[in-house]
């Protein structure tokens, strides 16, 4: 009887430990790109990476997907991580995601795969990217000067 009981444990504990592995072979893998922003020409106007800007009053703004797979995608977690005393406009894919603080983080989403990060400073001075990345899950975005 007691044979039974240790073989038994021995079968649980073993059937455990392959959950367990396999389960983290399986987690996605967050990724990291940084990008050190530069300076923009005074005559250069509006980046041609914007597709839908930054509202200027309180007009609601949705971008409309452009084609049938968008509207149907995952969506893949866009973490941006500003190393620098600026405020950043951020634009994913062309569209306006929003605004993160100096010195600060924040995050929006993307639609998974190929995606299009741009950003620029509050005061239109400085620029990060365009950085084109692979997006699925999750992946940090960092903004250094």
């Amino acid at each position: 009887m007691m044979k039974k009981i240790v073989l038994l444990l021995v079968v649980m504990f073993s059937a455990t430990l392959f959950v367990s592995t396999y389960a983290q072979d399986v987690k996605k893998e967050a990724k990291v790109v940084t990008v050190k922003g530069e300076d923009i020409e005074k005559t250069r106007g509006i980046s041609p990476y914007i597709k839908t800007p930054k509202p200027v009053d309180d007009e609601v703004v949705v971008p409309k997907p452009e084609e049938k797979e968008k509207a149907r995608a995952d969506y893949c977690k866009v973490i941006i991580d500003n190393w620098t005393g600026y405020s950043i406009d951020v634009y994913v894919d062309g569209d306006y995601a929003g605004t993160v603080a100096a010195w600060s983080d924040g995050y929006t989403w993307a639609i998974e795969g190929k995606t299009q990060l741009y950003a620029e400073t509050v005061g239109g001075t400085v620029y990060f990217g365009p950085t084109y990345v692979d997006c699925y899950y999750e992946h940090t975005w960092k903004l250094t000067n």
